[in-house]
């Protein structure tokens, strides 16, 4: 029968809105119809009466258009799940109660299939604990289920569910049938079905960006749109921007219409909204990578999983960019992980590695772009005499042989496209990893420095020297040799360094026997130097794991007091540098040559400093990391960019030589960066005070044994005048210091920080009241504040003018 139009319109919204069931009330005030008002509702539900009374009945696809005027936007896939769950027809019309009986259906899973259902109830099981999911791990959780594309979504969406439970509890009222809302300040979480609303919730958010663009490229409503139009809009939609043949490849996978000719281009066969969303599932999957590409990604991914924990830890990831052709340190390392690190879990799984690959490739396509329309004027053509200057400008300029043999694999085109322009700079870009990696991942620019030193310390005209000559050159970049420990360890790392090397495609020839030790040539000394440096940084790796253990901070906690590490250490300030800024801390400037190089070093190394950023400088990445740059986000993007270029242009040797040098193998701050963080914070430290800290100083970092007996009087002659080579951090001590400042409130240090964090309501965002301490039983929530107020997110303070707001402000950005 058909019912009258104010009954189909009533039925049609209770049956088609996702209802709430078990607890009434949904978390985000029951947004019926992703976030759709009432009179939206009404209006859409008065439309589908419309379209059963004229015939009684429905096709399936009006079914989808009728899903879409109510609210959701179903994939075709589910529908027919649903469908032959209620034993309907797939290809007959629907009646009145047949799609009652659909509708029905499809609203009790919340518009999901099955598989996805489970899935769901499997992560929300994993974290949910008796009283269901905390609050603050929906965002993470809802990540988990939809994939790392969703970040900036679901952390919006998180936060009005946070904020809608703050305000109900507030007010001290329950939600929809009077059950009471969950409320993450009393410590209740969400259930699953709320969680399902969520999710639902989320993922209409993202389809309707979907649907819009892809009725925006319908001119005619018909429901399909060629493959070269749902191209253009993958990379407005993903940011991918996709060359010719991964395009090609991407449609292929997303199927055509079946109308469609076999000979009909790929490019020119139309696609419908769920073709259109495979497109799009299929870029996300590979990160718009051709399927080869991500089989030879996936294949140097495992090959550095050594473990099989199918996650890379920072370490393994500074082996793997060597292998790709770039040269960098551990704190670009780090950077780059916290960029990608969606999970917080401190390294990266496949998919996270596969982000990184692409926002360094959309970079590349960038600048590729530029260097085209430089040569070409604008045109679409690149003169194949034009090619290597413009692969010169690109910086991946190959001797002409090389050249040659690249452009005959392409065969000899008069001129080229930007698409075989970028596949030719793409192919010299990798034969030029292979030869950076010959060379132990170092630049053009250091070997040509090393290939100097060699000279001036007695290579022959091979280029090879005897083992004298190199201890003069080790000795130059700080590794002294002065006993017999120390000369094992180098033997030792030889060995390693040998092996290396002819996995990295040296002639045999160049390597010599295993064990000797009378003459090197260049490309192993080259492997035998970056060895050196790797081993320390695992040193100073399981040092942090250590720290991280001990203390019990999360990752998430350890990038926050990482940044401010490394802001002490470029600008002697906790404060990152603000939009426009000025110069470093005068104190820096004075200190930096002091602490990198010994008065020995000949001028050689010191004439390197010019074509090499300074040892600083290769932590202004992590500074320049906002604290609140969650991963994917634009901000994160730029600072891969940034992370990447260095990594182009290497490491530089003064940053070599201050990880080889270095007292720790890494970078420190000095007993008066630890004095002036304090002073920076308003305490006033007394002499004992001083004394305690020089103790602590030397305790922490007197070995791996020395956390464990922190309890232990220290020695009388420990106890002194500070000794400025001694007295220094790297940011594992760092971290202990911070932990145990806050453990034993050194010098009132937890009522300066509850002093200076009181100007913010930080309550709200952290769901509690103020946390006074760097660390004790919550040592995130120092952190999570300082990164809120960093991102200058924080509500306006209480009271006090816009200066002191604005001093306040900056001094809780440093806590």
């Amino acid at each position: 029968t058909k019912p009258p139009a104010a009954a189909g319109a009533a039925a049609a919204s209770a049956a088609a809105a996702p209802a709430a069931s078990g607890r009434s009330r949904s978390p985000t005030k029951q947004p019926a119809a992703a976030g759709a008002d009432a009179s939206a509702v009404v209006a859409a539900s008065q439309a589908a009466a419309e379209i059963l009374q004229s015939s009684g009945r429905v096709s399936r696809m009006g079914l989808m258009k009728l899903m879409r005027d109510l609210g959701s936007t179903a994939r075709r896939a589910i529908v027919e799940e649903v469908l032959t769950e209620c034993g309907l027809p797939l290809e007959q019309e629907l009646s009145w109660e047949a799609f009652l009986h659909f509708a029905t259906a499809y609203q009790s899973r919340e518009g999901f299939s099955l598989e996805q259902v489970a899935t769901a109830q499997r992560l929300f099981l994993e974290v949910a604990g008796a009283k269901g999911l905390p609050a603050t791990m929906l965002a993470d959780s809802l990540v988990g289920f939809f994939g790392h594309h969703c970040v900036e979504e679901a952390h919006r969406l998180a936060d009005r569910v946070v904020g809608s439970a703050l305000d109900e509890a507030s007010d001290g009222e329950g939600g929809g049938g009077g059950a009471a809302a969950p409320s993450p300040a009393k410590g209740e979480g969400l259930s699953f079905h709320e969680f399902m609303v969520c999710a639902r919730t989320l993922r209409e958010t993202l389809l309707d960006e979907m649907w819009h663009e892809f009725s925006e490229a319908d001119a005619d409503g018909d429901g399909l749109v060629t493959g070269e139009e749902l191209v253009r809009l993958v990379q407005p939609l993903l940011g991918i921007s996709l060359v010719r043949d991964s395009a090609i490849e991407f449609l292929a996978d997303a199927g055509g219409s079946a109308e469609d000719s076999s000979d009909v281009p790929v490019g020119q066969r139309p696609l419908d909204f769920d073709g259109f969303l495979r497109l799009l599932d299929g870029c996300r999957l590979r990160e718009g990578f051709a399927r080869a590409e991500a089989e030879e990604l996936a294949a140097v991914f495992r090959s550095f999983d050594a473990d099989g924990s199918e996650e890379i830890e920072s370490i393994e990831l500074l082996g793997m960019l060597r292998c790709l052709g770039y040269s960098t340190g551990l704190e670009t390392v780090h950077e780059l992980v916290k960029a990608v690190d969606v999970n917080n879990s401190g390294g990266l799984d496949f998919g996270e590695f596969l982000k990184l690959m692409r926002a360094h490739h959309e970079i590349e396509m960038q600048v590729g772009r530029e260097v085209f329309n430089g040569r070409t004027g604008g045109s679409d053509e690149l003169l194949a005499e034009h090619l290597p200057s413009a692969l010169q400008d690109f910086g991946w300029s190959l001797d002409a042989a090389a050249l040659s043999g690249v452009v005959r694999e392409f065969g000899t085109p008069a001129s080229l496209s930007f698409d075989d322009f970028f596949k030719v700079a793409q192919r010299c870009r990798r034969l030029f990893a292979e030869e950076r990696c010959r060379m132990a991942g170092f630049s053009v620019r250091e070997v040509e420095f090393f290939e100097g030193l060699f000279k001036s310390s007695g290579a022959n005209e091979h280029k090879w020297i005897d083992w004298a000559g190199l201890e003069r050159i080790l000795g130059i970049l700080g590794v002294l040799m002065s006993n017999l420990d120390k000369r094992k360890e180098v033997f030792e790392t030889l060995e390693e360094a040998r092996l290396k090397a002819r996995e990295a495609g040296v002639d045999p020839a160049e390597l010599g026997q295993p064990g000797d030790q009378a003459v090197l040539s260049l490309p192993l000394a080259l492997h035998l130097i970056w060895a050196l440096g790797h081993r320390r940084e695992r040193m100073t790796i399981e040092r942090e794991m250590k720290a991280m253990e001990a203390t019990e901070y999360s990752h998430a906690d350890v990038a926050g007091f990482r940044e401010v590490f490394f802001n002490i250490l470029e600008r002697g300030t906790p404060l990152p540098r603000e939009e426009g800024g000025g110069e470093e801390s005068p104190k820096k400037q004075a200190a930096a040559p002091s602490m990198l190089r010994r008065a020995s070093a000949p001028t050689l190394l010191e004439s390197s400093a010019a074509s090499a950023p300074p040892a600083a400088a290769s932590s202004s990445s992590v500074a320049a990391s906002a604290a609140a740059e969650r991963p994917g986000t634009e901000a994160a993007k730029s600072a891969i960019a940034r992370s990447m270029q260095r990594a182009t242009r290497g490491e530089g040797l003064l940053n070599l030589r201050a990880r080889l040098s270095g007292p720790l193998g890494g970078p420190t701050l000095s007993f008066i960066d630890l004095w002036e963080l304090l002073r920076f914070l308003g305490l006033k430290p007394t002499p004992e005070h001083r004394l305690q800290l020089v103790s602590m100083i030397r305790k922490f970092t007197a070995g791996a044994g020395a956390w464990a007996n922190e309890n232990e009087e220290v020695a009388p002659e420990v106890v002194g005048t500070v000794d400025p080579v001694r007295d220094v951090v790297d940011f594992a001590a760092f971290l202990r210091m911070m932990h145990w400042m806050s453990e034993v409130n050194f010098a009132r240090v937890n009522e300066a920080v509850a002093s200076i964090l009181s100007i913010t309501q930080h309550s709200a965002l952290a769901g509690g009241g103020a946390r006074g301490s760097l660390g004790g039983s919550s040592p995130s929530g120092a952190v999570s504040d300082a990164s809120a107020v960093a991102a200058g997110s924080n509500p306006p303070a209480r009271g006090g003018g816009t200066q002191g707001h604005s001093h306040a402000k900056r001094r809780a950005s440093a806590c």
